[in-house]
């Protein structure tokens, strides 16, 4: 052994055995009792290609620095799905490692979690003397990634989810780069950005998200929803349990509210037969009075051109006649024995039978579209009638077209909407149902599918909102950066 002289600093000194493989790996690393050293610092120096490890004694400072980097005391850009930590000042310049000693995540809740997430920072990598991680794919392997570590499953269970970091990492900096901003973001292994804020998740489409949209848009006019909870009111204006009955029906966006028509003993809520958590509106079977839904201002003008899309069932015995959705200037939806159609608005009133064959004890979408034609002294219309029996499995579709139907321009007004008619008992059970804009005649294929299939899936009892899971946590994570 020859000393080598590497300082002449008299002081008491902590020395450490490092084992190094051949590769210059470090294997082991072991404390050594205290020397006094007062010329110099010895290393013992031997053949490396004589023995398999070798133990070098160094005399070490012990000095380091720990940066804990949390969730908490950071910036969120939802947006970016990125985290951001602002420096006041950077490393000393000497620093030219850092070590990843601990990493834990807790991801946002979600329906399914990955088997692993890449925890990544632009800035950090950009600051990696060499390429820090490459993740091996089967094309472009070699492009640069943001990724620091991988992070594994620790604990899963119903309650919680964590991964962490197996083993320490270090990462060799370039000190000619420069940071202000350290960011942080999580990735799946395909390199998805997890959202670090818990987001509900929307069903699938049409969902009742979907028809808002289109609702805001201008292209749904109005939507009564008899799933919206609290949507029937009694007569002294509380919420109305099955079986009681209903004076007031409120729209699902706009305040309009279908009122029950004066004098009526009102309807009764229920629900469809074959789905009993349809709920719907139905005759009240007490009272002497006919039972009708009517509101003589829905909030906007109807339109000339559109669709009515209608969720009902039958009842046991098909009626000789009932009016059912009706605005009179547009159309008046008519059940005439077993047969579906509309019926002129003015005299001679006229029913002109669309659909026939229609099943008792039967639930349907009805879509009514209607272009409205002007004429003297009334005017004229164009209807198609898409009526879907819903099964449950296979719904089957019926389409019937006629023209020339009479709507008078001068009975009724362009406001007033009803269901039923105070002339004649509803005996059909009445659901769900959306008025669809056609602006200038043009009949959007997509707008008029997505409110068909979205009261269909009403029927099927398919979620449609978009609801919070119990317990849903946002993201939470930290590590421990030393130096």
């Amino acid at each position: 052994m020859r000393c080598l002289n590497v300082g002449t600093d008299q002081s008491w000194k902590i020395f450490f055995i490092l084992k190094l493989n051949r590769d210059e790996n470090l294997v082991n690393i072991s404390s050594h009792r205290s020397l006094r050293c007062w010329n110099c610092c010895c290393v013992r120096q031997v053949d490396c290609g004589r023995l398999p490890t070798l133990d070098i004694f160094c005399a070490l400072y012990i000095k380091m620095t720990i940066l804990l980097l949390t969730r908490e005391n950071s910036s969120y850009n939802s947006t970016l799905k990125e985290f951001t930590f602002n420096l006041d000042r950077q490393l000393e310049e000497k620093v030219k490692h850092i070590r990843f000693q601990t990493f834990s995540f807790r991801p946002s809740t979600a329906a399914s979690y990955p088997h692993g997430i890449l925890a990544c920072s632009k800035a950090l990598s950009n600051l990696s003397l060499r390429e820090h991680v490459s993740v091996l794919k089967d094309t472009n392997h070699r492009d640069d990634t943001d990724v620091l570590c991988c992070l594994h499953k620790h604990n899963h269970n119903s309650e919680h989810l964590v991964y962490t970091l197996r083993h320490p990492v270090m990462m060799t900096l370039d000190r000619r780069s420069f940071i202000k901003t350290i960011d942080m973001y999580f990735t799946d292994m395909a390199g998805t950005r997890l959202n670090g804020d818990y987001v509900i998740e929307a069903p699938a489409s049409p969902n009742a998200a979907d028809i808002e949209a289109l609702y805001v848009a201008g292209s749904v006019k109005i939507y009564y929803d008899a799933q919206k909870s609290g949507v029937f009111e009694r007569g002294d204006g509380q919420n109305t349990a099955l079986g009681e009955e209903v004076a007031g029906w409120s729209s699902r966006f706009a305040d309009v509210e279908f009122e029950g028509d004066v004098g009526s003993s009102e309807v009764i809520l229920n629900t469809l037969a074959s789905k009993p958590t349809v709920r719907c509106i139905e005759e009240n079977t007490v009272g002497t009075h006919n039972d009708t839904m009517k509101t003589l201002d829905v909030g906007f003008t109807i339109p000339n051109n559109g669709s009515l899309f209608a969720l009902f069932e039958t009842p046991s015995s098909l009626p000789a006649t009932e009016r059912m959705h009706s605005c009179k200037r547009q159309f008046i939806m008519f059940c005439n024995g077993s047969a579906l159609g509309v019926k002129m608005s003015h005299s001679p009133g006229t029913v002109t039978d669309m659909i026939t064959g229609i099943e008792t004890s039967t639930a349907y979408v009805v879509e009514l579209r209607w272009d409205v034609i002007a004429g003297s002294p009334h005017n004229t219309a164009n209807y198609s009638m898409y009526l879907t029996k819903l099964k449950t499995t296979g719904h089957s579709d019926t389409v019937a077209t006629t023209t020339g139907v009479g709507v008078s321009a001068t009975t009724g007004n362009n406001t007033t909407l009803e269901i039923g008619t105070t002339s004649v008992d509803m005996k059909f059970k009445y659901s769900s149902f959306i008025i669809l804009d056609a602006p200038a005649g043009v009949h959007s294929t997509a707008n008029r599918t997505a409110c068909k299939n979205y009261l269909i899936r009403k029927w099927e009892g398919v979620e449609t909102e978009s609801l919070a899971v119990d317990g849903a946590v946002s993201s939470s994570w930290l590590t421990e950066i030393r130096y």
